[in-house]
């Protein structure tokens, strides 16, 4: 607090931390009082976080470069010490962007809040105007340090992409090793075509594309500022797009909640029958049918694909039948 005192001149200040999120890096929010000013300050982790490697140089890049674009809204960066000789570690300064944020934490945005509580046409409104930004910083003009900054030593690629996702499952892990998510890796990579996926031309990839990284005005459901660039990378703009979707499915119909009218697809609704079989022998018998129709009518419908998992644990397998296509309710 004396360096951010001493920095900006005033003894009156309010510093405190954010309410949820910020799980992977460690920020302050600043009001000095008598300048009526609201400043964030965002420092690298004293120890490991969430990730290998945390470069606090790449965030401010993303938030310099995307000053001078009037189409993506970010918080204007005020000052920088990357050498850390302010705060003893690399640090930022950033206006702070007031408004709503859809929350992460419990209960998070799809269970209760502003976001759950607006009307079908306000959640429209907030959705398309995330996939607009999102639109719009993927036609952002990536130059040679941008590449070298943000680019997957891979290279900008899927392939690229899910060896970086791969080095920091390893480093998250811990001890845990579950056989799931290893053969998952081992799937997408086996499904890479050698020569890369076609029209795979990289763009300028936020990373966390997600509501809880968007801020909207009070009285406005338009974004006016995306947070949260530790992820920003070069590579296909299909990963944003399904990073966004798979966000919003694991907080909306993955955690059970009711889908939001506003958000697309939401007049769907899926089911997923799971099961867990040990097996007895060689397990050469099993065989199962999911079947299932409306209630009043006399017509079964079929699952034509059941997935099944070994757990490589206690002889167990599980079993899982989607259901896809109803209408909600």
């Amino acid at each position: 607090q004396m360096c951010i005192r001493d920095r900006l001149g005033s003894d009156e200040i309010d510093l405190r931390s954010p309410t949820g999120g910020g799980w992977s890096n460690e920020t302050y929010l600043v009001d000095v009082k008598p300048l009526h000013t609201s400043v964030v300050v965002r420092l690298e982790p004293e120890r490991a976080s969430m990730f290998p490697h945390y470069d606090l140089g790449r965030q401010l890049w993303c938030l310099s470069r995307l000053q001078t674009e009037a189409t993506v809204p970010t918080p204007k960066v005020i000052g920088h010490d990357l050498a850390g000789h302010r705060l003893g570690r690399p640090a930022f300064v950033m206006e702070r962007v007031v408004g709503r944020i859809p929350s992460d934490d419990t209960p998070t945005f799809a269970e209760a809040g502003w976001l759950r509580n607006a009307t079908a046409q306000q959640q429209e409104r907030f959705h398309c105007g995330l996939l607009d930004a999102l639109a719009n910083l993927h036609a952002v003009p990536i130059d040679a340090e941008g590449r070298r900054l943000l680019a997957p030593p891979d290279g900008p690629t899927c392939a690229g992409a899910l060896a970086d996702l791969g080095e920091t499952w390893q480093f998250d892990q811990g001890t845990m090793t579950p056989p799931g998510v290893e053969r998952a890796f081992a799937d997408l990579a086996e499904a890479l075509p050698n020569g890369g996926l076609p029209n795979e031309d990289p763009v300028f990839l936020w990373g966390d594309a997600r509501p809880a990284n968007v801020v909207v005005a009070h009285d406005s459901f338009d974004p006016i500022g995306l947070l949260d660039w530790e992820l920003a990378s070069v590579g296909p703009a299909e990963l944003d797009v399904i990073w966004l979707e798979e966000m919003n499915w694991l907080r909306i119909e993955g955690a059970g909640n009711a889908p939001l009218p506003g958000f697309p697809g939401s007049e769907h609704d899926q089911i997923d029958v799971l099961w867990q079989t040990r097996t007895i022998g060689n397990g050469d018998q099993d065989s199962f049918t999911v079947a299932y129709r409306r209630v009043g009518e006399a017509t079964w419908s079929f699952v034509d694909t059941i997935y099944q998992q070994d757990l490589a644990f206690d002889t167990r397998i599980n079993h899982q039948a989607e259901i896809r296509g109803l209408a909600y309710n």
